[in-house]
């Protein structure tokens, strides 16, 4: 397979998967509500599938770094999750709801973390620029935020498990075409070493991580409920979303140019949140929540952009899949899925003031991007 034609299909399997981001992030809480759900019961029903990263991620991520067989694992795991969505459009009530989630969860969220180590593994052999790659990911996002925020506008939120269905189906047949993650060692023994030393490199990233995306909870799970609360219509709530995405594709396209190190793009993603979201706690006007949206760039775009570039170094070539899962199982499982319903207790209780909780989390997480710098990141 030429370099351009995989540098082609990674772009592509992250067009799929953000596209099921892009409709699942601002719509799936709105299809909940429309179930009839309340922001605690939503709150756990997200926050079951983050708690799920904790043991599915690394068992699979094993799987594909004892095998090699990373194409066919994924592939059959976006099948399984397309399954899921269908059963889930005919079920009600919390605890069906829930059950089904949290199966769907099991199958999806494994996919990115060993495509991630394909993407990574392909683009230090190829000299891809991963962010020009992740970049296709965003355009698809804010294609599905728009799109489904014009095909909602004004109607009920029933489709959007339809839509989700459809999506993992892209995500499937994304993965059958992508390449095998190169330069693999079917069947190499992982030592204690092994292990220990990669739990040292990833520890006080997590701790870092773990804040900065732990503070988009409220955003991730209730500031489309708390927009249209306003009077602020689905296509305009899809476009808060654009936005911000928008910000993200800029980062991503210049910021390889820049020569920026991990715990530089770390500390940027920390100074946006701490302005972002005591911003979106007052902001109740279009012009201003746009604004704040902006910074989406910064807040989650140059925070994964550091993520992987710390990763890119600190983890062994052989033990790729396992320390992105291990990374994805702790911050977006154990912190994300502790988070998530957190965050549905503060939005009962204060609404929008919930987010000054989430800047504090991002003030929280700065100074420790410093110890990150003697890593030598």
């Amino acid at each position: 397979m030429a370099p351009a034609s995989r540098f082609r299909r990674l772009a592509s399997f992250y067009a799929a998967y953000f596209l099921a981001v892009g409709i699942f992030l601002p719509f799936w809480p709105l299809w909940l509500d429309a179930r009839g759900l309340s922001p605690v019961e939503i709150g756990i029903v997200l926050a079951s599938a983050f708690w799920l990263k904790v043991a599915a991620e690394p068992v699979v991520a094993r799987i594909a770094d004892r095998t090699g067989r990373t194409r066919h694992l994924t592939t059959l795991l976006a099948l399984l999750a397309t399954a899921g969505f269908l059963v889930l459009s005919g079920v009600s009530g919390f605890w069906a709801i829930l059950v089904l989630s949290a199966a769907i969860a099991v199958c999806h969220h494994p996919i990115l973390p060993v495509m991630e180590s394909v993407a990574l593994s392909q683009a230090a052999r190829h000299g891809y620029d991963y962010g020009r790659m992740r970049l296709w990911g965003s355009v698809s996002f804010v294609c599905a935020t728009l799109g489904v925020g014009w095909l909602l506008d004004g109607k009920a939120a029933d489709i959007v498990v339809f839509l989700m269905a459809a999506a993992t189906c892209l995500i499937a047949v994304a993965c059958f075409t992508a390449p095998q993650r190169e330069g693999l060692a079917a069947g190499l023994r992982v030592n204690r070493r092994d292990l220990a030393l990669l739990a040292r490199r990833l520890a006080l990233l997590v701790l870092i991580a773990g804040l900065i995306h732990g503070s988009h909870s409220v955003l991730h799970g209730f500031a489309s409920l708390h927009w249209r609360s306003l009077g602020i219509s689905e296509l305009t709530i899809g476009m808060f979303w654009t936005i911000g995405v928008l910000a993200e594709i800029l980062l991503f396209a210049v910021v390889g140019k820049a020569g920026l190190g991990a715990h530089h793009l770390l500390a940027l993603a920390a100074i946006a949140g701490a302005v972002r979201w005591p911003i979106l706690a007052v902001a109740e006007t279009v012009p201003v929540i746009l604004a704040a949206q902006v910074l989406h760039g910064a807040t989650f775009g140059a925070a994964h952009l550091g993520v992987m570039a710390f990763l890119s170094r600190a983890i062994p070539p052989h033990l790729s899949a396992t320390g992105q899962a291990l990374y994805y199982a702790l911050v977006a499982g154990v912190i994300g899925g502790c988070m998530l319903p957190v965050a549905g207790v503060l939005f009962d209780s204060l609404g929008a003031d919930s987010f000054w909780a989430m800047g504090v989390l991002c003030a929280c997480a700065l100074p420790a991007t410093r110890w990150l710098r003697r890593t030598g990141s």
